[in-house]
């Protein structure tokens, strides 16, 4: 799975312009040789790259509690500036396991409908899972969409407004959202 989501990106990366186009037949060998597995690569209106998906079996976590997170990293790189969404989840051992990579242009409703709409058609019962994210507005405008639990991280929450210059959060305000968070009564 690594070579997967880092030979893109290094294909991508790489000097000659040409290496790209093998990115979809070594996505289509990947398939091949994972049968359960989903790919998708697509191009825009000029023939250029434009987004692709790798999606593991949805089997490999129907034994773990259902918990995924979702990121996604903006790519620096004067080849490709794009954005990597990853999709993790706890597998039937609990261990913390990649589900689905994929590469987009931008981090938008449209990229994220994309992604979780090709990971739920491949199996995955995300409207039946939580989902921890952060508070992107495409990504949950498309979860929304597609009725999935969006849960948001409390430290991304504490951070985002540790950020804002406007909040000022006392050392004991701090600590009664983490008590708050771990309360379990409403």
């Amino acid at each position: 799975m690594y070579r997967t989501k880092d030979t893109p990106t290094t294909e991508i990366f790489f000097e000659d312009p040409t290496k790209i186009q093998l990115l979809p037949s070594l996505l289509s060998e990947f398939q091949r040789l994972n049968a359960s597995t989903l790919i998708d690569f697509q191009r825009d209106e000029r023939g250029q790259f434009s987004r692709a998906l790798v999606v593991l079996d949805p089997k490999w976590f129907s034994d773990g509690p259902g918990l995924f997170g979702v990121d996604a990293a903006h790519m620096k790189h004067r080849k490709y500036n794009g954005i990597q969404i990853v999709l993790v989840g706890r597998d039937g051992n609990l261990r913390n396991t990649v589900a689905a990579v994929a590469l987009v242009p931008l981090e938008d409703n449209d990229n994220y409908a994309w992604f979780f709409g090709h990971i739920m058609w491949h199996g995955f019962s995300l409207e039946l899972s939580r989902v921890f994210s952060d508070r992107n507005v495409g990504l949950v405008s498309a979860a929304d969409n597609l009725k999935i639990f969006i849960m948001f991280c409390i430290r991304h929450i504490i951070g985002n407004m540790r950020s804002d210059k406007s909040v000022r959060l006392s050392v004991a305000q701090e600590r009664f959202v983490w008590e708050a968070n771990a309360a379990t009564s409403r």
